[in-house]
């Protein structure tokens, strides 16, 4: 039996579940979440949508509300299989069970973030050709440009949240050794101070030997994995093209979305966030630095997401096989008392 909330008159919201994604309050998931919700979710299901900005932020967010109110998390999978972005969201959703957290689902997207399902042909073309006023085959040009010039990206990204998983497996958190006082018949008895230090200094040693041989690293600090799915990443995604079945799932879509809408704005007038107004295109190479550069973008990209977003729910409704439909049913199962 689930948790129930423990405070819940000191819930902030309005609704009885709370739906914690990732990015910020007028991100793409936030918005998306919303004409989900205000279109099809039940009224007995109805939710708050709480974004979080990263996936810490999702931890910290349960731990926060997570006594007041239902919660499921659905978060990016981010370079992971399936099988174990589940299997780390359900070892979080049990230690959150264990601190009586309401936890009502602990889930990813199905592709790699929510960035790429605006990927589909069917969400980019209509919204781009109707933003940027260019053709099909424009925004068709722009994507196979983004997929081939982002292939050494990808690789690393890859490679780096292979083992970044090992990395954090870790973090010293078992260092934490007895220390705290006891009850005793006579009353609370101090620890033995010599007795943490003798703990500490095998827990060191164990933990030490986790990634230390003979003065030398171990994987994955010696660095020589990393540097090998990196080559072997880069040689796989070398052939990608448009038309290969992967990298829609599985590539870090944010980027390749980013890299189509600069490249469209570099070449045609393109929408502002003021509805009267257009920006000329944009010559990208003339920025002092990329954080200019990354502020226009910006921009671009949140004048943009309406459209974006909008095509991304006509075509999840009009289309029974579309890809964000499976997320959506299993967020909606999980919406129970």
């Amino acid at each position: 039996m689930p948790s129930q909330p423990l405070y819940p008159d000191n819930y902030p919201g309005a609704e009885k579940f709370a739906v914690l994604c990732e990015g910020d309050r007028t991100g793409y998931e936030a918005a998306f979440l919303r004409a989900w919700r205000d279109a099809e979710v039940p009224t007995e299901k109805a939710f708050d949508i709480w974004p979080c900005g990263t996936g810490c932020g999702l931890s910290a967010t349960a731990d926060a509300i997570g006594r007041t109110v239902r919660i499921v998390i659905v978060e990016d999978r981010d370079f992971r299989s399936a099988a174990d972005a589940q299997t780390e969201c359900d070892k979080l959703l049990a230690d959150r069970e264990r601190r009586n957290v309401a936890m009502r689902g602990w889930i990813t997207w199905g592709r790699n973030e929510i960035e790429n399902y605006f990927l589909d042909e069917a969400v980019l073309v209509p919204a781009m050709t109707a933003a940027y006023r260019c053709s099909e085959a424009d925004v068709l040009k722009a994507l196979d440009a983004a997929i081939a010039l982002l292939c050494p990206f990808q690789a690393l990204q890859g490679a780096v949240a292979e083992v970044r998983r090992e990395w954090e497996a870790t973090e010293p958190s078992s260092l934490i050794v007895a220390s705290r006082p006891s009850w005793t018949a006579a009353g609370l008895q101090v620890v033995d101070a010599a007795q943490v230090e003798r703990d500490l200094t095998t827990a060191c040693g164990r933990w030490r030997d986790r990634f230390v041989a003979a003065e030398v690293a171990k994987e994955p600090f010696l660095g020589q994995r990393v540097v090998a799915s990196f080559k072997q990443r880069l040689a796989a995604c070398s052939s990608v093209t448009r038309a290969s079945p992967d990298w829609l799932n599985d590539w870090a879509g944010k980027e390749i979305l980013k890299l189509v809408r600069q490249q469209l704005a570099n070449v045609f007038e393109g929408p502002a966030r003021e509805p009267d107004r257009r920006v000329p295109p944009v010559q990208w190479h003339g920025f002092r630095n990329n954080n200019e550069r990354n502020t226009l973008d910006r921009e671009i990209e949140r004048a943009l997401q309406p459209a974006l977003v909008k095509a991304l729910w006509d075509h999840t409704v009009t289309d029974a096989a579309a890809p964000m439909r499976q997320n959506l049913d299993r967020l909606l199962a999980l919406l129970q008392h």
